[in-house]
Parts: C-alpha cells; structure tokens; sequence
C-alpha cells in the first residue's frame, strides 16, 4: 500500500484521498445549494445554519490535507 494514497499507522488507515475527496464533493453540493438558495431570495437567517457546516466543512478538508502532508 503506498503512502501517497492511503496513510497508515499499525495498518489500518487514518486518512485516505477517498475520504478527502468524497468530503470535498459534499462540500460543492453544500456551497452550490447555498448559493441556489440565496438566488432564490432565502434571507442570511435561512442559510446561516449551511454557511457555518460550509465554514466546518472547509476546516475539515484543510486540516485533513495538512496532517496528511505533514505525516507523509
């Protein structure tokens, strides 16, 4: 099993691309959906509850990308 695709520790894996990418995906949807949602005249209050998951979402995948950086 190579390192540039899938991190291990004792063979079982902490963070893989699959993991990343697929929450990368979630997050395109989420920010596409907000964005369809403020077009269709939603009010900051209707969304605000998606725009923080969006905000938790993006810390996610740049913490992910950088501990799989800094183990590898």
């Amino acid at each position: 099993m190579e390192l540039s695709n899938v991190i291990e520790k004792s063979g079982t894996p902490i963070i893989t691309d699959l993991q990343i990418e697929q929450l990368a995906e979630k997050h395109s949807e989420l920010c596409h959906g907000v964005y369809a949602s403020f077009n269709g005249g939603a009010k900051f209050e209707d969304v605000e509850p998606l725009l923080i998951k969006m905000l938790d979402q993006a810390s996610e995948i740049s913490s992910l990308l950088m501990l799989k950086k800094a183990i590898q």
